[in-house]
């Protein structure tokens, strides 16, 4: 859903005047920017407006620094999982997975916990003066209230993934306020999204006109809802038994497990879905899977992007620590061998990857074996010695030896990860980067899957849901493939790896296997990590061999299901830290 030439104007716009104005806006009424300035027109209204959406609106690829957003420095989510690795220079994924988090230590997270409050208090700005822009309608006033409720629950539905109950401010708090919140409970955190979701869908619209496409609509209410229910029904949150037990188990459980929390699940994800279907969104299955998922995951704008991060920033992160760049100091990131086995064949069937014993094995064979991978990895990997899939005649994506010293060339992955650059356009350097797909349309069937068959086993939509998406890959449908996946158990496996496929790097798998509570399992988040080992022939530029190896240990422990508090709030007395920490 790309937006207009005048929409992309507005935020510039947005970012050159509401930047440097919105710092002014915590200062007394009086500067050179004041709120009565802002809420004047229409215009620098809507400014400061989009400039929230860029504030609270997710964004998974690096950032090139740390200031701009609550993601990591040169790192992705997918970094700190078996998913990928960063696999040159410094990056603070690396440090985490080394050394775990450090709530002492502000750059040792993966989530910057003060600045998403900074995006909420501009929600409650807005929410709290628009009625005084004096060229806005009614209508229009209703509708960018809806606007502001959507993105409060997408910023606290963000939080609650990170760390739990959190503090939740209800308003736009002022020195007289007493700024003393304490966390609220997963419940009660829970309850209010939901109600925030409510509030918004009653006054969204379905759809935009053209020029201002992209803004969030009734379905993406209902996507921060149905999201949000799936969390709050799986294991992390919905039990009797806390990943630790402490003083405060409210804040990071439930305290019992209810069945219909995953019926609630289910409902809104197929809500979703209902929605999506009857306003113009589908599942891109034009027969063609390698295209097809290509489009789906790569071009903005596309039939299954329910909303995504456009509000792009005069930074390089994309093109220069995620591309990559073979020789530099910075080389993107590399799929784990780990996760390997989760992809299917082209057929269906399982791929048999040599172990560590195995020793050195043709590279012909590792040719071969990729050759033979389903589509999704091959959309998504650029094989050591080759051109990427998706790209084959693009000279940005050409292999280069020049860089390799030595025979023996040792890297922490099975191939590049070059996801999300279907038919890339872009250049080498610069400051392009593409839209962020916060919600696909394929996970609400992934989600309505997973939640109806925990709710109700061996019900036929879970497995018509989940062969939707397999489909479309050019996978038969499960019980087609293996009859076994007829009970719940096998199902609920099914599903589960169907997830790591469809939503590789999409900031789903990290938090997939701790919300399934799975995250503790070697090689899952800590443990041992693999990748290949590469033989070069020096006289020529090619491989002659690959062997499995191990390049790093990981760092886990349980408290790391969930993100600590930052000390420094801890300190103030009145919030309480996550369990472990």
């Amino acid at each position: 859903m790309k937006y207009s030439t005048k929409f992309l104007f507005a935020l510039l716009v947005a970012h050159l005047f509401i930047f440097s104005a919105c710092k002014k806006l915590e200062k007394p009424l009086g500067n050179d920017v004041t709120e009565d300035q802002v809420f004047s027109s229409a215009i620098n209204a809507q400014s400061f407006l989009f400039e929230t959406y860029r504030v609270i609106i997710p964004y998974g690829f690096p950032y090139a620094t740390n200031t701009v957003s609550s993601h990591m420095y040169r790192s992705m989510e997918s970094n700190l999982c078996d998913e990928s690795e960063f696999t040159i220079g410094y990056s603070v994924a690396a440090s985490i997975n080394i050394s775990g988090y450090a709530p002492n230590d502000g750059f040792l997270t993966n989530d910057v916990f003060s600045y998403n409050y900074a995006g909420i208090r501009r929600c409650f700005v807005v929410l709290e003066n628009i009625d005084r822009v004096p060229d806005y309608s009614d209508a229009q006033k209703s509708q960018i209230k809806g606007e502001c409720k959507a993105l409060l629950a997408l910023r606290y539905s963000h939080m609650l993934k990170y760390y739990g109950g959190v503090p939740l401010v209800k308003k736009r708090l002022t020195v007289e306020d007493d700024l003393k919140i304490p966390r609220s409970s997963v419940e009660e955190t829970v309850n209010y999204i939901a109600q925030l979701c409510d509030e918004a869908e009653a006054a969204l619209p379905d759809s935009y006109e053209g020029r201002f496409t992209g803004r969030l609509t009734k379905g993406v209410a209902m996507a921060i809802k149905a999201e949000t229910f799936l969390y709050a029904a799986s294991p992390l949150f919905n039990s009797s038994t806390p990943y630790i037990s402490s003083a405060s188990n409210s804040l990071v459980s439930y305290g019992s497990y209810d069945a219909n929390r995953w019926k609630a699940a289910a409902d809104q994800s197929k809500k979703v879905i209902d929605w999506a279907l009857a306003n113009g969104y589908s599942i891109i299955n034009t027969g063609n899977p390698f295209d097809d998922y290509g489009v789906a995951t790569s071009k903005e704008d596309n039939k299954e992007i329910l909303l995504s991060f456009k509000g792009q920033l005069n930074q390089n992160g994309f093109t220069r620590y995620y591309l990559p760049t073979l020789g530099a100091f910075n080389a993107g990131s590399g799929i784990n061998f780990n996760i390997l086995p989760q992809f299917y064949k082209a057929d269906g069937t399982n791929q048999t990857w040599p172990t560590l014993a195995d020793g050195k094995k043709p590279y012909a064979e590792y040719k071969q074996k990729m050759d033979d991978m389903e589509p999704r990895f091959r959309q998504m990997a650029w094989i050591w010695g080759q051109s990427p899939y998706a790209n084959p005649t693009n000279p940005r994506f050409q292999w280069s030896f020049s860089t390799e010293n030595g025979q023996v060339i040792s890297y922490t992955n099975v191939a590049k990860l070059v996801k999300f650059t279907y038919k890339y356009e872009g250049g080498n350097n610069g400051n392009y980067a593409p839209d962020w797909a916060v919600f696909r349309l394929a996970e609400f069937y992934l989600d309505y899957a997973e939640a109806l068959n925990e709710y109700s086993p061996n019900n036929v939509e879970a497995y018509t849901a989940l062969n939707v998406i397999r489909n479309r890959a050019g996978l038969p449908s499960i019980l087609s493939s293996n009859p076994a996946y007829n009970t719940q158990a096998t199902l609920r496996e099914a599903i589960h790896r169907e997830r790591a496929i469809e939503l590789f790097a999409e900031d789903h798998r990290s938090f997939d296997v701790r919300r399934w509570k799975i995250a503790s399992q070697p090689g899952v988040i800590g443990g041992d990590f693999y990748g290949f080992q590469y033989t070069r022939n020096n006289a020529s530029t090619a491989y002659l061999d690959y062997q499995v190896y191990k390049f790093e240990t990981r760092f886990w422990q349980d408290k790391m299901y969930l993100t600590p508090i930052p000390q420094v709030e801890v300190d103030k007395g009145y919030i309480i830290q996550n369990p472990g920490y």
